[in-house]
């Protein structure tokens, strides 16, 4: 059984057997005028190794060889899926990227508690009576809308992580 090479753009591809030269014509990834060589010295075009080629055939549009086998290659299993997905996180930002939102929700929870702590501190410093009637109000809402602050941003980053999330496995099941 002979193999053979393909250089396309001056990049070679192969080794390929008969067959799956055939089935690479016939998907349109070469054609009569493909190089093709046996032994990576001496090419000639495809049409002159593989028999005759119709017109049609030979001065067709070629396909990239690599475009053609990622488009035809079968369909990468869940444990390459969480391989890839795997790797992505690994060597990207991503770790850090969730870990932020922790320490920036852990951080701005305690940042919404201290107008409430400060007038409880006050309290027991200084007494009830040194309170004001509008201080208690203020020390509430200033922690409410911190706190609402930090809930919305929080939520809107891992949304963000989640379409992050839903890319990258898109991307692992359609890329290969």
């Amino acid at each position: 059984m002979s193999t053979f090479y393909v250089r396309m753009s001056g990049k070679v591809f192969g080794p390929f057997s008969n067959d799956q030269l055939n089935q690479m014509r016939a998907a349109g990834r070469i054609n009569g005028q493909t190089e093709i060589s046996t032994d990576r010295a001496a090419w000639m075009p495809a049409g002159s190794m593989m028999g005759a080629t119709d017109v049609a055939a030979a001065n067709a549009p070629q396909m990239p060889i690599g475009a053609a086998v990622r488009s035809t290659s079968a369909a990468p299993s869940s444990t390459d899926t969480k391989k890839y997905v795997a790797a992505i996180r690994n060597n990207t930002r991503y770790p850090f990227y969730r870990t932020a939102i922790v320490i920036y929700s852990i951080l701005g929870y305690i940042l919404a508690a201290l107008p409430v702590v400060a007038l409880i501190g006050k309290v027991l410093w200084l007494g009830l009576s040194s309170v004001e009637i509008v201080e208690p109000f203020a020390a509430i809402i200033g922690a409410g809308l911190i706190a609402a602050f930090v809930t919305l941003f929080r939520e809107v980053m891992s949304m963000y992580g989640d379409l992050v999330d839903s890319t990258i496995e898109h991307h692992s099941r359609t890329a290969k």
